[in-house]
């Protein structure tokens, strides 16, 4: 089957794992399909947003949009410069470039973790609340992020991809790691490859397993020896204690959960060691009171 008619199942919800698997194949043969990949995903879900204010219809339908492409993915960008052409009679183009200059923005609701493709194949996963902005401007990859979220950077030795989260910066070009901003402070978690966190004249190089906070106060960059538990929870599911004090245990389930809890005993000393995945709160109070025999409350 046709390569485009594989992603139009895939951007439609309808492709099986197969699908997928050939897809993922078809990916890896060349860094030009990778990137045409994600141009596809970003074209399909931002045609709304290049709409000018004349009323033009988007791109809603797969097989409207393979008449402006052929197989040979260059006679595509051929068509597709075409079409743009078209677009700039009707007064599109300059707004598609004031949208680009801009930035993409790609935002998550507050109750769902979102995943987004980029423009450069990197992926991300935004938590619950979370917006980042995405641009490449004079060689580099640049992104603006609100919240909490997870990245899986497409490597580009000559395009350095650069976080911003206030005044600090994370620099990587290609690794997957975590941040988390609060009101007053950044959380940086590496769960793969090398990324440089610099703020000023502070500077640390974070690798596998290692994170650093930045307190906005203090202006102070802190390395997190052995990292921060569960520091990926929020898209995996999974929370790992081992032996924990209790209060440690409660403060990863409040803020995984997004609950107030209250241990009955407040001068408990009591340790956990145990593992879960994706398991509702209720039963994880259930069996952490089987094996430390505490009793955590839901205030919230």
């Amino acid at each position: 089957m046709d390569i485009h008619e594989l992603i139009g199942r895939e951007l439609r919800n309808e492709a099986s794992s197969e699908d997928l698997a050939a897809i993922e194949s078809w990916k890896s043969k060349d860094k030009f399909n990778a990137k045409l990949h994600a141009q596809y995903h970003h074209i399909w879900f931002n045609s709304a947003n290049l709409r000018p204010e004349v009323e033009i219809e988007p791109i809603m339908d797969w097989n409207q949009f393979l008449q402006y492409q052929q197989a040979s993915p260059k006679s595509y960008y051929i068509k597709w410069m075409g079409l743009a052409a078209s677009f700039l009679l009707m007064g599109v183009l300059i707004r598609f470039v004031f949208v680009m200059s801009q930035g993409t923005t790609y935002e998550s609701s507050a109750n769902q973790v979102t995943s987004y493709t980029l423009q450069d194949g990197s992926v991300v996963w935004l938590n619950k609340n979370t917006k980042i902005n995405y641009k490449q401007d004079d060689g580099r990859r640049l992104v603006e992020l609100e919240g909490e979220a997870f990245f899986e950077v497409a490597h580009d030795a000559n395009t350095p991809f650069i976080i911003s989260t206030g005044s600090l910066k994370t620099q990587v070009v290609g690794t997957a790691f975590n941040i988390d901003q609060a009101k007053e402070k950044v959380i940086v978690s590496v769960e793969s490859g090398k990324v440089k966190v610099y703020e000023d004249k502070q500077s640390i190089l974070l690798t596998q397993g290692m994170a650093v906070s930045y307190d906005f106060n203090t202006r102070r960059l802190d390395e997190k020896v052995g990292g921060i538990r569960n520091a990926f929870s929020w898209k995996t599911g999974i929370l790992s204690f081992e032996n924990t004090p209790i209060q440690e245990v409660i403060a990863d389930l409040e803020k995984h959960f997004e609950n107030s809890l209250t241990i009955e005993n407040k001068q408990s000393e009591a340790h956990l060691t145990a593992s879960f995945d994706n398991q509702s709160l209720e039963y994880i109070l259930s069996l952490i009171e089987v094996i430390t025999e505490e009793k955590i409350n839901i205030t919230q």
